[in-house]
């Protein structure tokens, strides 16, 4: 892995810790976030913290270069097929080929037994296995200290550290909208905080992102989203149940609930086994554009992307398949990072869906379809 020639990287210390972790129990771990959180350099940052541990070398694939699925699968394949023993694999920006991305990664993972994959993207690959490390807005002081180190000589960490911090918050903590105010401080000959704060470029950036992130979402997602997206702070299920009430049947709400946090534009949250969630603040009050909350937007079924009964949903499938391997519904939720309550949620609409009355039965009929394919 070649160091690039970019300026000091700032702030992130706590995830880049994490992330070490991570890779060092995980054998795929993906990075979410909106577009403009800055990723793409943390997870380039995170990869040459652990370069020592790989002795088959970090390579970096990003996806956004390659002309499609059959150029990727052969640049990650070469780069693989260059390192003996332990080797990471990073790809950069997953969602512009998501499912080729998620296939690729399944197929290297299983084929390399030595191999680690550090995934970053505005949604998660879906994979069975995947870990997922939602990557959210600097901390105030991290975003501060980012804006003064773009902007050196202005005398920010000082002088204007209440205006920085304003400042900080109006562009939502985002690191590339921080760069990009910094870098237009810096081309004024006396530029001040204060005529940045109630620019409009705040705004037109912070509606790219979220609609970058929404191009990804399905009609039902796009419709929650614009009713829990008027929440000021943690909502649970059952606030999220109780606007979205012209939404049935209930399970179709947890599935488009989970795919906004795969998609980035939710945070869940636990604590006491209460699982809570909340809209990150680069996206909050901003309902998407054509679905005004007063107009629902038709929910469709959603059909499976794996083979078998199109009743399932994805993570249905994967909770399935996870139950004929043998794991419990607490070794469930620990696999695919969700929470028991919710394992045990996904098992109960499996077994209606299926019209199984057993465990045990679940596991036949995924067996029979393994055996099929």
């Amino acid at each position: 892995m070649e160091r690039r020639d970019l300026p000091a990287f700032l702030g992130r210390r706590a995830e880049i810790a994490q992330i070490r972790r991570l890779l060092g129990r995980s054998r795929l771990v993906t990075l979410t976030g909106l577009s403009g959180v800055g990723k793409s350099r943390l997870a380039e940052e995170a990869a040459w913290s652990v370069r020592k541990a790989f002795s088959g070398g970090v390579h970096v694939v990003d996806v956004s270069r390659e002309a499609g699925p059959a150029a990727l699968a052969r640049t990650a394949v070469q780069a693989v097929g260059a390192g003996d023993g332990r080797l990471l694999l990073v790809l950069d920006g997953v969602e512009r080929l998501a499912g080729p991305c998620a296939a690729l990664a399944e197929s290297l993972l299983r084929t390399a037994p030595g191999l680690r994959i550090l995934a970053t993207g505005r949604r998660s690959l879906g994979v069975v296995g995947e870990h997922l490390l939602p990557v959210g807005p600097l901390p105030p002081a991290d975003a501060v200290a980012l804006l003064a180190g773009r902007a050196p000589g202005r005398g920010i960490a000082d002088v204007n550290r209440k205006a920085a911090a304003r400042l900080c918050e109006r562009l939502g903590r985002m690191p590339s909208a921080i760069e990009l105010a910094a870098r237009r401080l810096c081309a004024e000959p006396e530029p001040a905080i204060e005529d940045l704060l109630d620019d409009p470029f705040h705004e037109t950036a912070a509606r790219g992102a979220l609609d970058r992130a929404l191009e990804l979402c399905s009609p039902d997602e796009r419709h929650v989203w614009s009713r829990v997206a008027a929440f000021p702070g943690l909502f649970g299920l059952a606030d999220a149940e109780r606007v979205c009430a012209d939404i049935p049947p209930p399970a179709e709400l947890l599935d488009a609930l989970i795919g906004l946090i795969d998609k980035s534009l939710l945070i869940r949250e636990e604590s006491g086994g209460e699982v809570r969630f909340r809209v990150p603040r680069a996206g909050a009050g901003r309902p998407p554009r054509g679905h005004g909350r007063d107009r629902p937007v038709p929910c469709p079924r959603r059909t499976s992307d794996m083979d078998g009964p199109p009743v399932l949903t994805r993570r249905e499938h994967e909770v399935a398949e996870l139950v004929a391997d043998g794991l419990s519904n607490r070794e469930v939720a620990e696999k695919l990072v969700i929470s028991k309550r919710t394992a045990e949620a996904h098992m109960e609409h499996i077994l209606a869906k299926l019209n199984f009355s057993s465990r045990t039965q679940v596991a036949a009929w995924v067996v029979r379809r393994r055996g099929d394919r």
